[in-house]
């Protein structure tokens, strides 16, 4: 099913992934994400992937991959403190969900700054 998108839902999406972006660390739920927009899960999910080329917990996903890999570079933040800013409540999961999307380790990318 196609739904058809008012700007005010675009608006929302936007604003919507704006959020995400900024708050990373907060351990957000789609059913969470529904609320803030009042849209159902496949609406938003539709919204997301037609307005942002991907589903919104892929998007918060990428949003904290991409901080966690900025603080890896540019600060001396332990892994610990790094995975619990980033919205995960295990080191080790954070390990190996960074490891799954970059391919590579928190501790390399660190260590490995102009080589990657």
């Amino acid at each position: 099913m196609r739904y058809r998108f008012t700007r005010h839902e675009q608006q929302q999406i936007e604003q919507l992934a704006h959020y995400m972006e900024l708050h990373v660390n907060r351990p957000l739920t789609l059913k969470e994400l529904c609320r803030r927009t009042g849209m159902s899960a496949r609406k938003l999910n539709e919204g997301f992937f037609f307005f942002l080329d991907e589903r919104p917990l892929r998007y918060l996903s990428a949003c904290r991959m991409a901080m966690a890999l900025f603080l890896l570079r540019h600060s001396d933040q332990p892994i610990k403190e790094i995975s619990s800013a980033v919205g995960f409540r295990y080191t080790k999961n954070f390990m190996l969900a960074f490891k799954l999307y970059w391919g590579y380790t928190a501790g390399q990318a660190r260590k490995n700054v102009n080589d990657i």
